[in-house]
């Protein structure tokens, strides 16, 4: 429809005929003896940039037909243009002075002025309007509606050309399909339902078939495919290394130049577990396995097996053969084998949890008490907003190493007065990574090496290490219970429903009671005390939300 419009639009435009005329000496008002030297004559006159008309002799208002164009002049005499209410009908006039019909684009929106003779050609139209055997609506200001619509409690959706949708439609933002009957009505059902033979789930929210996605539903998740259909035996024996070949090739087919083992390839990644932000992958037929293994990629990365690099070292692979990092090495485990290692791994939580729960001491000496005993969360938050989209030279930066979001909340939490756990003695001779404790060191040199404990900087170790000495762990998939349950200074945590690997970490810096929300702040997509709600797309699906409750 875009190219109908735009021809017709062309049209409207070369339709105008330059008055072609000199321009006359200045004046508010017409002069008589410049009146007197029209007085036989017939044609257009410019007055202090107004234009008038004359027809021997005599300046004309209101309606004029010249040269098969429509203008309108007002009591004064100047031609109009722009938008005119008359009698109560508003028209549309170019630069030039002529009546436009048909579709105008104007200041970003389409209209549809009536292109037929019959009595009010050029009127704006406005409701309902079937035009070429479709139907579109535009609003009481004459605009064309795109999007969703309701009107006298029915619901429609008018698509990005639009045109009133009749059928199935897959809305990309919302990730479902919606039905619509034949007069564009949306046909709502809820809840679990039959379609072709298998198991689908309509949100009671919008009457939405839940696609590609991950939903959670009477305590338990469920996956749901490209088509809306219930996927009986989501957790197979598809392997990493296929589904990084299936992510390479969708890559392939659209001019995507990302490697693996890059900065921009781990963003990409980050970025559709966050919010799904590329929507042509959201609707591949192995998105959600995808997503299963963009977790376990960052989950990879950041176990530290790299060698260190140095902030100044660029985030890439090119040129520096230290940075080059693959999932050779994981590359033929399923989605069943991630099932089964993070389900072991939730059972040693649940365990630790009950420990906890019957005495307040960890396991651990008594000089290490649990965080609300020291723990200064004003000072946490100060720092988290601070450093939330710059980055502190005395640490690390992982972006580019399976994220920096964990190693960022590690900072506040030290800022905040946690007190770093050593294993040992550590030195440049140490390994990069080393596994237990919690700690960052800086070594100065002539370029600056960093020794980091993996609870410091991945995000399952970081839970492993911090929830036996939280005060509370609350694993929850409504966003109400995040809003109630934590606290600026609060750690929130993401865990993905296919295959339930912990890929985030992020740092609650604010509270909102009367919107009823939390501000967070994060790194690997960078947000300073931002409405969790515009970071997290997808309430109710796909990730579910830990809160690590430190404070008191």
């Amino acid at each position: 429809m875009s190219i109908k419009k735009s021809l017709i639009l062309a049209i409207g435009v070369c339709c105008f005929i330059s008055p072609g005329i000199s321009r006359a000496e200045s004046s508010d008002i017409i002069p008589s003896e410049k009146t007197a030297q029209y007085a036989t004559t017939t044609g257009w006159k410019e007055v202090d940039g107004k234009w008038y008309y004359y027809k021997d002799g005599v300046m004309q208002t209101g309606w004029q037909s010249l040269q098969g164009a429509w203008y309108y002049f007002n009591a004064s005499g100047a031609m109009q243009t722009g938008w005119q209410q008359i009698n109560e009908t508003w028209y549309y006039f170019h630069s030039s002075g002529t009546m436009q019909t048909g579709w105008q684009q104007i200041e970003g929106n389409w209209y549809y002025l009536n292109p037929i003779s019959d009595g009010s050609l050029g009127a704006m139209r406005t409701g309902w309007q079937s035009i070429e055997g479709a139907w579109y609506y535009f609003n009481s200001s004459g605009a064309m509606h795109k999007g969703w619509l309701t009107l006298n409690g029915q619901t429609y959706y008018l698509d990005y050309d639009g045109t009133m949708v009749k059928g199935w439609k897959y809305v990309d933002k919302k990730r479902k399909w919606y039905e619509f009957n034949t007069s564009g009505q949306q046909v709502k059902k809820y809840g679990w339902q039959v379609l072709n033979n298998k198991h689908v789930f309509y949100d009671f929210g919008d009457a939405g078939l839940y696609t590609n996605k991950w939903y959670f539903i009477d305590n338990k998740t469920y996956e749901f495919d490209v088509n809306g259909y219930w996927v009986e035996n989501s957790f197979d024996n598809t392997t990493l290394g296929e589904l990084e070949q299936a992510l390479l090739k969708y890559f392939k087919e659209n001019g995507i130049t990302y490697k693996v083992g890059t900065q921009e390839y781990e963003m990409y990644l980050i970025d559709q577990l966050l919010e799904h932000k590329d929507e042509k992958l959201a609707r591949h037929p192995k998105y959600t396995k995808i997503l299963t293994y963009a977790a376990e990629y960052l989950h990879e990365r950041n176990k530290g097996q790299s060698l260190p690099k140095s902030p100044s070292v660029a985030k890439s692979t090119e040129g520096n053969e230290n940075a080059i990092f693959s999932m050779g090495h994981v590359a033929n485990k399923t989605i069943k084998d991630i099932k089964e290692e993070t389900d072991k791994e939730d059972s040693v939580d649940i365990v630790e949890e009950k420990m906890i729960q019957k005495s307040p001491e960890t396991k651990e000496s008594p000089t290490v008490q649990r965080a609300y005993y020291y723990y200064n969360p004003n000072a946490a938050v100060n720092y988290a907003l601070k450093w939330a989209i710059s980055r502190n030279g005395a640490y690390d930066d992982r972006s580019g190493s399976g994220g920096d979001c964990t190693n960022f909340v590690s900072q506040a939490l030290y800022a905040g007065g946690m007190m770093m756990n050593l294993p040992g003695e550590i030195s440049t001779s140490s390994r990069y990574v080393t596994d237990g404790g919690w700690f960052s060191r800086r070594f100065e040199s002539s370029v600056p090496t960093y020794r980091v404990s993996s609870s410091w900087i991945n995000v399952e170790m970081f839970y492993s290490y911090w929830a036996p000495r939280s005060t509370m762990v609350t694993k929850t998939w409504s966003p109400m219970q995040v809003y109630y349950g934590s606290s600026p200074g609060d750690v929130i945590q993401y865990q993905y429903a296919g295959g339930g690997r912990k890929w985030h970490s992020l740092m609650v810096t604010g509270k909102n009671t009367s919107k009823r929300t939390i501000y967070i702040s994060q790194h690997s997509g960078d947000r300073k005390n931002e409405d969790y709600g515009n970071i997290d797309k997808d309430y109710n699906g796909d990730s579910q939300w830990i809160i690590l409750k430190l404070t008191n």
